[in-house]
């Protein structure tokens, strides 16, 4: 039900599939995405629906024309059943519901148009895709052109990028697909507050799988989750500082044994000056039976010392 999903990706595909179909209405996508979901041996955990409106007639009229109105109202009733169905099987407490678009619309008033042919003959290059991006195939010098439309845009609201020079984090050089040249129009409104990027890792999140490299971040996305996913970022963190504390406490706990194994008894008259831990261990065996004998003598004989090595 997605474009491109009966291909596979490293041998591999997903679960369930069926070919994309233009004519395909959005219920009927609904009723094989419950079918799936409802499977008694193996039902899908994350099924992709995909529906072409209002993108077609939003290109083809205008985002203010009363066919995009239309659309958004079959759009909006099939949402709705789409919910009745997760009821009726037992599904809407355990099932996640996103709804994405990959892009907004905006209309052009007739003076913003940006006519390209009076700027830049069209006979030097060819072009593919579309507005607001506008790809350019030059029929000649790559850098004559770039010069002739970096030239056009200090007049009109565009930037001339070569593929060379592509933003990094646009990730839009490595493909054979994308011209040497390319044209953006400049935007005229505020970017949402996240990025469409940022959608898988919610899905990894939702999911409790790892994610893979990716250039998305829970820090915005993630205030649409009943249970902030900051929250379920710090629990690992926190485990392994309770994990870094006791380990720490352990060592230290080792290190005073074996300081303590290592002190060893030497005579008092070995030791010159200096720090030393001294303790009297009397024994009856070690007394002097001569009574005669001098004070000191019977301290040293009665006196161990024990020194910190």
């Amino acid at each position: 039900m997605w474009p491109g999903c009966d291909k596979t990706y490293r041998g591999r595909n997903v679960t369930y599939w069926t070919p994309y179909r233009e004519d395909a209405t959005f219920r009927e996508s609904i009723d094989k995405a419950v079918e799936w979901m409802t499977d008694a041996t193996t039902p899908a955990n994350l099924v992709f629906l995909y529906v072409q409106e209002p993108d077609t007639v939003g290109h083809a009229y205008g985002p203010n024309s009363s066919y995009v109105v239309e659309e958004l109202k079959k759009i909006d009733e099939n949402i709705g059943y789409l919910y009745k169905m997760l009821t009726i099987f037992n599904l809407l407490d355990t099932t996640d519901v996103i709804v994405l678009s990959d892009h907004g619309m905006v209309a052009v008033l007739e003076e913003n148009i940006i006519d390209l042919d009076q700027i830049v003959d069209p006979k030097l290059y060819h072009t593919s895709g579309g507005s607001p991006v506008m790809h350019i195939w030059p029929y000649g010098d790559l850098l004559d052109l770039y010069i002739k439309f970096d030239n056009g845009a200090k007049t009109h609201k565009y930037t001339v990028y070569q593929k060379k020079n592509f933003p990094s984090g646009w990730h839009y050089t490595n493909n054979s697909r994308i011209s040497r040249l390319v044209l953006v129009a400049d935007r005229g409104f505020k970017a949402p507050s996240f990025s469409n990027v940022d959608v898988y890792p919610l899905l990894c999140h939702l999911l409790s799988l790892p994610p893979g490299p990716n250039n998305g971040t829970l820090k915005d996305i993630g205030t649409v989750l009943s249970h902030p996913a900051v929250a379920e970022l710090a629990k690992p963190l926190l485990i392994a500082l309770g994990c870094l504390v006791i380990l720490v406490g352990l060592i230290g706990i080792l290190a005073c044994v074996l300081s303590r194994r290592d002190r060893r008894a030497v005579s008092a008259d070995s030791l010159i000056n200096g720090y030393v831990h001294r303790r009297v261990m009397r024994s009856e065996s070690s007394k002097l039976a001569d009574d005669d004998a001098s004070e000191e003598e019977c301290l040293l004989e009665s006196e161990v010392v024990t020194v910190e090595l």
